[in-house]
């Protein structure tokens, strides 16, 4: 099919194809290969299709993020309902086509079409025909395991966080708008910031974590109880965060949350006495 003049004078792009979900170590190697070929796009989907059972590890709107800091001209966020039933070979003329990919980068176990029945196999004959290049990566281990979105999600699960961490390159993150809790932290000393896990996201491991809160552009030191507050039970499970050397109203705003280190399980205390007396041993564990 013979291209417009437009076309034909339209930039080049070098693509990254799979679901990154989380951007892990693995996934960087690829993402870093794409954009070692010029201008760089990304074709990966808002919520990937292989969570569905296991929970997201990164919310779309900070994966797209990290994908343009680290450098990509576009990011194509594809909703997987729209392509689901798409022919593999048409899924792939379309963003070749709309996208004017010249290269594609993607993982060695990269799937793509209805049934997921495209292999890397087949892009690598589509790209053959069409003169494109390819580059595939095999995969990369950790310790002798595998680096794959599934293991950090198990990870995670089971309160593993160094391991989940490590394999993810970067620290487990959420975002997302401060809510009003029962104020009940305020009468022991230890206000805190209540925020609900984003919906989808992947199972963590109920207990108390070494965080980190950015606000307004400035990185605090936190102390982060996630569950249902079995002294005080919440019905729907929550981010319950102590800032150290914050004072200062957030409600509403939408604060990047960072899970640094997993410190204990949940546990209900008898009283709010005992619930100090912990809170207070977890804080000397943060600040050594």
């Amino acid at each position: 099919m013979k291209k417009c003049r437009a076309e034909q004078n339209a930039p080049l792009y070098s693509a990254a194809l799979g679901a990154f979900d989380g951007i892990h170590i693995a996934h960087a190697e690829i993402l870093k290969n794409a954009l070692s070929g010029g201008k760089g796009i990304c074709v990966t989907f808002k919520t990937p299709p292989t969570t569905k059972s296991g929970g997201m590890l990164m919310q779309p709107e900070l994966k797209e993020q990290k994908l343009y800091e680290m450098g990509f001209d576009k990011v194509v966020m594809l909703d997987f309902e729209n392509v689901k039933n798409l022919p593999p070979l048409e899924f792939l003329k379309v963003i070749t086509d709309k996208y004017n990919i010249n290269r594609f980068c993607c993982g060695y176990d990269y799937r793509f079409g209805i049934g997921a029945a495209g292999d890397v196999a087949l892009l690598s004959r589509f790209c053959e025909e069409r003169g494109l290049e390819l580059s595939v990566h095999e995969p990369i281990s950790s310790e002798g395991e595998i680096v794959s979105s599934s293991a950090i999600r198990e990870y995670l699960k089971e309160g593993r966080l160094d391991r989940a961490n490590k394999l993810l390159g970067h620290y487990t993150e959420i975002k997302v708008p401060v809510s009003h809790g029962d104020a009940r932290g305020r009468t022991i000393g230890f206000p805190t910031v209540n925020q609900p896990m984003p919906e989808g996201f992947a199972d963590l491991k109920f207990g108390v974590y070494e965080t980190e809160i950015e606000i307004d552009g400035k990185v605090y030191p936190s102390l982060t109880n996630f569950g249902i507050r079995p002294t005080f039970r919440l019905e729907v499970p929550m981010c319950e965060t102590y800032i150290i050397n914050f004072s200062g109203d957030v409600y509403g705003q939408s604060l990047p949350l960072k899970f640094k280190r997993f410190i204990r399980p949940e546990r209900k205390f008898d009283s709010l006495a005992d619930l100090k007396l912990g809170l207070l041993k977890d804080l000397e564990s943060i600040r050594g």
